[in-house]
């Protein structure tokens, strides 16, 4: 429950997932569930500023070894359901969001957990921003009745074949 994949995300899938963003904007960019680190290399292989990266991992041996490889990023040891909480400890403004990306296997997790992630993203991502989260599945990782009762809307999806296993990206925006 804790990882969802066999292997970490190819440089593939963490490039359509950075495709969706727009890095002329300024702000934070969260990404949720850092893992192994694959998304966060790419982001700041980009040239994105270390200091407007903010990761939220659960699991304490992978913030371990985010911490050691992104000393310049913010590295929280935190639960995503408790999204809007944590960026109010470390005074992040959600007007100061750009974006947020998703690693977390959303698909594979209790309703009432997905349903607290989506509401936390919801509260703290401003107006015209986007999430995006990738799937092994064919569909939106997001509930249909979880999506017509929110402030989201799917603007596109991608699948990415040169992951393993083949992935699909799905990005939200919020209206």
């Amino acid at each position: 429950m804790q990882v969802g994949a066999v292997l970490p995300s190819s440089r593939a899938l963490a490039k359509t997932m950075l495709s969706k963003i727009d890095f002329e904007r300024p702000g934070y960019l969260i990404e949720l569930g850092g893992g192994t680190g694959s998304f966060t290399k790419a982001i700041l292989d980009m040239g994105f500023d270390p200091k407007k990266l903010v990761v939220i991992e659960r699991n304490p041996t992978f913030v371990t070894l985010l911490k050691k490889q992104f000393p310049n990023s913010l590295i929280l040891q935190a639960d995503a359901q408790n999204l809007k909480t944590v960026l109010q400890a470390h005074n992040i403004n959600p007007i100061q969001i750009n974006a947020i990306l998703s690693g977390i296997p959303l698909r594979s997790l209790p309703m009432l957990v997905l349903i607290n992630i989506l509401n936390n993203v919801r509260e703290v991502l401003p107006r015209k921003s986007v999430f995006i989260q990738f799937t092994y599945g064919l569909r939106t990782p997001v509930p249909p009745d979880l999506l017509s009762s929110s402030d989201f809307r799917i603007q596109r999806s991608h699948r990415v074949w040169k992951n393993i296993p083949p992935a699909k990206v799905w990005l939200y925006e919020k209206k």
